[in-house]
């Protein structure tokens, strides 16, 4: 597998034979920190760079700019043979990048559009009750108020303090051997920092903190968080754990809901599980007696086994996707996880010589006494919950 993966520096490359070629430029960006008087400010910063770009490439090369929460992707396609070129142009492009060049009022008022149809998802309004998160209350888009504040400096501002050579990084599928040194060549920094006051706020978790929004949807959104133990742990141990857990609830029978997925969230210092479910919005549910039942009980060989089968075909998967690669290589990245050896090189070795006992360290840790939680949607509040 290490012939088909590399990682150097601030780059990761995954050879692939293909005709086109496809890489991304990732920056860390400033949008925790954002107020809600400038919020959408990286999101409209965004629209701008995506507008920009478009113009200069034109033909030789297809465009995506999204903005995530911990960092800002550049999507490029091209034709393989001539990646090189069109990364040299991309980066010329981004080093004399200023919003005065693109169409601002035109990007503001897409951007509005968007914040009116953009609401934060039920994670998100989790992680914003049990963090206090004022950031996570409001969509990435901002809102029709705080956009209209934002004007071109504050933009090219930004741009100068988040978007440089030493807060980047890179990541290639499609490329050819031959090109892989001038690709390195081209990407060559070492350093991923912001600045001391841009670095996103230190999160603490507040437990026992039930919120909820009554929408007009169909069904109802839950979703609840457990803080992960702050001792040092194997993270491979806890995505294990998640999977085991999915698992038994998926296996429970009378659960009058739908099971979304069981995630491991960590950022900003902050190490969640988090139980994501759905119900109709006239059914009786109670959510804390499944998470307790599930987290209660303790990891079996078979459920260890089957959690390790699951794990490969997980990992595996991500080389065969292009796009799932790049997310899961940049948010390891961009979370400071990345082993000193490449992950898709280690994990069968570290998968394989898991044992039971490292992730019940981690399970008899967790203390369901320490929820937050938040539903969204049409079903009446449950005890506990306030607006």
């Amino acid at each position: 597998m290490s012939e088909d993966w590399l990682l150097c520096e601030n780059t990761a490359i995954l050879l692939t034979e293909s005709q086109e070629a496809l890489f991304s430029i990732n920056y860390l960006n400033g949008l925790m920190n954002e107020t809600r008087e400038c919020a959408g400010l990286f999101y409209l910063l965004d629209d701008c760079i995506y507008q920009y770009l478009s113009d200069i490439l034109g033909d030789t090369a297809e465009i995506r700019v999204t903005t995530y929460r911990d960092y800002t992707r550049i999507l490029v396609q091209c034709a393989s043979l001539s990646v090189v070129s069109v990364l040299r142009s991309t980066l010329k492009a981004l080093s004399g990048f200023s919003a005065k060049k693109a169409d601002f009022e035109d990007c503001r008022e897409n951007a509005m559009d968007r914040s009116l149809r953009s609401l934060p998802d039920s994670h998100d309004f989790c992680r914003a009750v049990c963090f206090d998160a004022e950031r996570y209350r409001i969509g990435i888009c901002g809102t029709e108020e705080s956009l209209s504040k934002i004007t071109v400096e504050s933009l090219d501002e930004a741009y100068c303090r988040h978007y440089t050579p030493k807060n980047r990084f890179f990541c290639f599928t499609g490329i050819r051997k031959e090109d892989i040194r001038e690709i390195k060549s081209l990407c060559r920094e070492r350093t991923i920092a912001l600045l001391p006051k841009d670095k996103p706020p230190v999160l603490t978790y507040h437990p026992g903190r039930f919120r909820y929004a009554m929408t007009d949807w169909d069904d109802t959104e839950c979703a609840l968080a457990l803080p992960l133990p702050q001792t040092e742990y194997n993270h491979f141990a806890v995505e294990m754990l998640c999977k085991i857990f999915e698992t038994r609830l998926r296996r429970k029978k009378n659960l009058c809901m739908e099971v979304d997925k069981v995630l491991y969230y960590l950022n900003y210092g902050a190490k969640l599980i988090i139980f994501g479910f759905s119900f109709a919005n006239d059914t009786e549910v109670d959510v804390f007696q499944p998470i307790e039942s599930v987290t209660g009980k303790p990891v079996s060989e078979a459920e260890l086994t089957a959690a390790k089968e699951k794990m490969i075909r997980s990992y595996e998967s991500i080389l065969k996707d292009p796009l799932d690669f790049m997310t899961f290589v940049t948010e390891d990245f961009v979370n400071n996880t990345m082993y000193d050896l490449s992950v898709f090189d280690v994990f069968h070795s570290y998968i394989a010589s898991m044992e039971v006992k490292e992730l019940e360290r981690v399970r008899k840790e967790l203390c369901v006494s320490d929820l937050s939680g938040v539903t969204i949607g049409g079903h009446r509040p449950l005890s506990g919950f306030l607006p």
